[in-house]
């Protein structure tokens, strides 16, 4: 977790330093394109940075965050193999690349779905599923279209489709690490 902090405090240091400088040169600074999954980021850090300090036994953090992690799963397994589904039909060797890429994304969530934290005295584990899971998003999965391009209606069809699954995706794991906070938080009050 402290590698983490480190992690985040690093690139925390540089965007402001990168703020300050081209403030300082009068450049404008434009918004970022994918600035939304920076944002969902930040808040996913947030949410969940401060659960362990409520005070909440282990175990029940652990379990809650569990939970909601496996629903997420679910979500996503749902949508994303319909999508999968519509690719096979597709007769485009860019789709099957495709294809394999979308198995691949479903794979790695239902790996990281299946870790088991059992034997952790700490929630550390099924908290990180979320950071991992958001950083897998940022750097593997933002941006997935700009590699195929297929002009055929079909292919729009299911980039439009994964896009919006994208960033389905996205709000949900924000919904669930915030009701993760939410559930732990009451509990600390009762």
């Amino acid at each position: 977790m402290a590698f983490l902090n480190i992690i985040i405090l690093y690139i925390t240091l540089f965007v402001v330093a990168t703020l300050v400088t081209a403030q300082d040169n009068n450049i404008p600074i434009e918004v970022a394109e994918n600035q939304w999954i920076v944002d969902a980021q930040n808040s996913i850090k947030n949410s969940l940075s401060k659960i362990e300090s409520y005070g909440v036994e282990n175990e029940i953090i652990k379990t809650i965050t569990n939970e909601a992690f496996d629903a997420f799963t679910k979500f996503v397994e749902n949508d994303l193999s319909k999508i999968i589904k519509q690719v096979d039909d597709i007769k485009s060797e860019k789709i099957w690349i495709l294809k394999s890429q979308l198995t691949n994304w479903l794979d790695a969530l239902q790996r990281l779905n299946k870790v088991s934290d059992v034997t952790e005295k700490t929630p550390e584990k099924a908290i990180a599923k979320f950071y991992i899971t958001i950083d897998y998003i940022l750097n593997e999965v933002v941006g997935f279209d700009q590699n195929y391009n297929d002009d055929s209606i079909e292919s729009d069809k299911i980039f439009n489709e994964l896009k919006l699954l994208l960033k389905n995706s996205v709000t949900k794991l924000i919904e669930y690490a915030s009701s993760v906070e939410d559930q732990v938080s009451g509990i600390s009050k009762m």
